[in-house]
């Protein structure tokens, strides 16, 4: 799993001045700021005030910093461009409840009602957040897990994966292992005291791999 890195600080520059002056270079107000930072605005004015950010938030202000320095797309040439570049987006934010009830892990937009800011190559990123629960060790609680369906699978990755069967139920968290030899694959919980599930790819709706885990950043 990616871990996120703490940021270092700007030589001469306090965290308040950071953000007043990434606000200017955006043009932005308080709010517009917490709406692309995933945060409130109660949380830009303590930052302002001297509090620092947690771990996720810096990561996306650093993001911002470099998209208020660097040119816009418009200035770059038309064969320099992809279709899909890593950036700063909006994503849904779901309950591993509301995700069971995804029909396709490419449709999120309708069930969600928040949102968060999260830097992703993936227009079908989602982020589902970990609440205290049966299948969700102590060291998760209050995380996010952001998933992305475009992204390659690999055997050991956590996945959030919808079985078919269980409409209306929550999605699983688990580590997948695939067996390649008879087209079925081991979901392994989180916590041991929970038996490993075999199923078989027609048993499995869809499944998608985390990307990235994170605290939940809205303060």
């Amino acid at each position: 799993m990616p871990h996120l890195r703490v940021l270092p600080p700007v030589a001469g520059i306090s965290m308040a001045e950071r953000v007043r002056n990434l606000r200017h270079r955006l043009r932005l107000g308080r709010p517009q700021l917490a709406v692309r930072l995933g945060v409130s605005r109660q949380y830009i004015t303590k930052l302002e005030a001297g509090a620092m950010p947690s771990k996720p938030v810096l990561l996306l202000m650093e993001h911002l910093e470099r998209a208020a320095l660097s040119p816009g797309p418009a200035s770059a040439p038309a064969a320099e461009r992809t279709p899909a570049q890593a950036v700063l987006r909006l994503i849904p934010l779901l309950s591993l409840n509301q995700a069971g009830a995804l029909v396709s892990p490419a449709t999120p937009k309708p069930a969600a009602v928040k949102h968060l800011a999260f830097v992703t190559e993936d227009v079908h990123s989602f982020a589902l957040r970990l609440e205290a629960g049966s299948e969700i060790p102590q060291d998760l609680e209050n995380s996010l897990a952001i998933v992305s369906p475009s992204a390659r699978l690999r055997n050991g990755d956590f996945v959030v994966v919808r079985l078919r069967g269980d409409a209306g139920g929550p999605a699983l968290l688990r580590v997948f292992h695939s067996q390649s030899a008879d087209q079925s694959a081991t979901l392994t919980a989180l916590r041991p005291e929970i038996p490993p599930m075999h199923v078989t790819r027609e048993q499995i709706r869809w499944m998608v791999p985390v990307v990235a885990t994170l605290r939940y950043p809205l303060g």
